[in-house]
């Protein structure tokens, strides 16, 4: 594919196509299903899908995309965060500038055992939270869900420093989710890790309507490119894990890399279709995406 696609550049007229693939995030599916200095070689970028490391299996109440890993409790895995996921890319292989971290607009939710147990790894009945309101998914809330059935009817709402993120309780019903702080925050620790970009799964699930959150319209996107416009670099974070692995061998390759050194914003929609921003904020491309989801 990647040589009929660098054909078409040899035609009049013709510019050049990108192929992207999204990735798994977890330490088994990348072990068995990516050979990353070898996939380097034909892609442009990496989607990685840093989300879904909680939900209606789990049995304590968790993010389903925090940023860095609960190192305070040992129930939790080390590798069920973004931070890890994205360095262990980087310990495998992959070039930090052809990754793009996903961030997504949905939060896992979950029914408590116990609702006077409410904190970060409280007990769980399987299965879930109640379906929201409008996509009557069980344990999957978009963020204008979150906002319209949980938070505005009077819920607790809680940051975790911790893991950069926030969860909401009411009742018996405790969801994880990302707001414009938490976005911000992932956006910046991209930044600071030399990745390529971020992504977004998906438009669809961020308040598009701005009558839900009382943040306006796309609150989530809008957090996200404002970040990415304003970002400078810092200082990496002493938080950032080391993830020791076998030496892998350096990526040979003549193509092109498409960072032109700007930092990109990327939104993923439900027919696997990239749109990307550069600081200019200018449409830059549509992308062909191959999921291959472990």
């Amino acid at each position: 594919m990647r040589e009929t696609f660098d054909e078409e550049t040899l035609k009049e007229g013709q510019s050049r196509l990108l192929l992207t693939i999204a990735t798994a995030p977890g330490k088994d599916n990348i072990d068995t299903s990516y050979n990353m200095t070898e996939i380097s070689k034909y892609v442009d970028f990496f989607n990685v899908m840093a989300y879904d490391y909680a939900g209606t299996w789990s049995t304590i109440a968790a993010y389903g995309s925090p940023l860095y890993s609960r190192l305070s409790n040992p129930q939790f895995s080390q590798a069920n965060s973004q931070n890890w996921t994205m360095n262990y890319y980087i310990a495998q292989g992959a070039p930090k500038e052809k990754l793009v971290m996903g961030i997504r607009g949905a939060g896992a939710s979950f029914t408590l055992k116990d609702p006077s147990v409410h904190d970060v790894g409280a007990p769980l009945i399987v299965g879930g939270g109640k379906k929201g309101s409008v996509r009557k998914l069980q344990g999957h809330l978009a963020y204008y869900e979150i906002c319209s059935d949980i938070i505005a009817k009077d819920a607790t709402t809680v940051w975790d420093d911790e893991q950069k993120s926030n969860y909401a309780f009411l009742d018996d019903q405790w969801v994880g989710y990302d707001d414009p702080r938490s976005v911000v925050e992932k956006v910046n620790f991209a930044g600071n890790l030399g990745l390529g970009g971020v992504m977004f799964w998906a438009f669809d699930y961020d308040d598009f309507t701005g009558t839900v959150c009382d943040n306006g319209s796309y609150p989530l996107l809008t957090a996200m490119k404002n970040a990415a416009l304003k970002y400078t670099p810092e200082e990496p974070s002493t938080s950032t894990v080391e993830v020791t692995v076998a030496p892998t061998p350096s990526v040979i390759t003549q193509r092109p890399s498409i960072n032109d050194g700007t930092f990109k914003l990327y939104e993923v929609n439900d027919h696997g279709v990239v749109h990307s921003f550069s600081s200019l904020i200018t449409l830059l491309c549509l992308c062909m995406i191959l999921c291959l989801i472990h």
